[in-house]
């Protein structure tokens, strides 16, 4: 984190080092301004050598340092995403300076913004049209077992969201890269919603290390968090997938959940993990929700709605 001052109010700003050279808007008086370069460079360079002497003093014993600024993820700036000292009566509202002081690598795809060709970008199109169109209280974003409340899943859909302004923003095959790129790209635009749900992940778990798909899900939640500054988001945990309860993809999920768990905050930034609604004791996946053990069933539906109706009655304010 770095210290700025506002060129037109002069209130000092605390915000993400990353955002150095971007443009935002100052929290107390919204006027824009580039936030300089310098603060970031000269916060380095004191880092650095009050590190150099740490080490020199204590005869050299290991002292592990992040330097590497240009590995950063850079979320664009919008919307005000300047973020202030936090003030009293900020809570439950107000975007989640420990959440944006999270450092993410740009090593890796499952971080790097990325759209697809053919009839995802008609889908994404679609789906930007309908953004533009409602006033949504309620969001659903993820691949294609989000998606899917549009198939098997759209009686249970009716039931339990026909009737809560609820907006399905789901596209089959996505990967964490394919949301970031969507959320830069229209799908939240002048949108404010209540609540909106995540689930993403799984189909990044044949390429990328259960630390970058980590990175990914972690990366959207400060894109949703700095863009609907006044949502509450429910970050679901990535479901069970694969026959066989040792498989080394069931391991991943585990230890991916567990990173993400932390990002809850129970503020604005909640978790749910509603997975074990979806094994047997044996740790089995029951073909009835889960005949390929990846997609749902209209019973695997009626059995998330069943398990995140409560949490997600609470959010709401119902």
């Amino acid at each position: 984190m770095i210290k700025v001052e506002c060129p037109h109010c002069k209130h000092l700003l605390t915000i993400p080092a990353q955002f150095a050279g971007q443009r935002g808007d100052c929290n107390f008086c919204q006027q824009k301004f580039t936030i300089p370069v310098q603060a970031k460079k000269s916060k380095w360079a004191f880092f650095s050598i009050g590190c150099i002497l740490i080490l020199l003093i204590t005869g050299g014993f290991l002292v592990r340092i992040n330097l590497s600024s240009p590995r950063q993820h850079i979320v664009p700036i919008k919307n005000s995403e300047a973020i202030a000292e936090p003030r009293e009566g900020d809570e439950p509202f107000g975007r989640s300076a420990k959440l944006q002081s999270i450092v993410i690598s740009r090593t890796h795809d499952a971080v790097r913004p990325t759209s697809r060709n053919g009839r995802w970008m008609e889908h994404h199109d679609s789906l930007n049209k309908r953004v533009s169109k409602g006033d949504w209280d309620l969001l659903m974003i993820g691949d294609s077992i989000t998606n899917g409340w549009r198939g098997v899943g759209k009686k249970v859909w009716a039931e339990y969201y026909g009737d809560r302004k609820a907006l399905n923003l789901g596209i089959g095959s996505d990967r964490t890269q394919h949301v970031l790129w969507r959320l830069d790209n229209g799908n939240i635009d002048g949108l404010d919603p209540k609540v909106a749900i995540l689930m993403i992940g799984t189909n990044n778990l044949w390429k990328d290390t259960s630390e970058e798909i980590a990175e990914g899900i972690t990366a959207i939640v400060q894109k949703l968090d700095l863009e609907l500054p006044h949502t509450k988001i429910l970050l679901l945990g990535i479901l069970p997938r694969r026959a066989n309860p040792a498989h080394k993809v069931r391991t991943m999920i585990t230890e991916v959940n567990k990173v993400i768990s932390k990002l809850a905050d129970g503020k604005r930034i909640h978790y749910l993990d509603i997975g074990d609604a979806f094994l047997t004791d044996k740790g089995i996946i029951p073909k009835e929700m889960m005949p390929d053990f990846i997609h749902l069933t209209e019973e695997g539906y009626k059995k998330w709605a069943e398990e995140m109706e409560p949490t997600l009655k609470e959010l709401l304010g119902e």
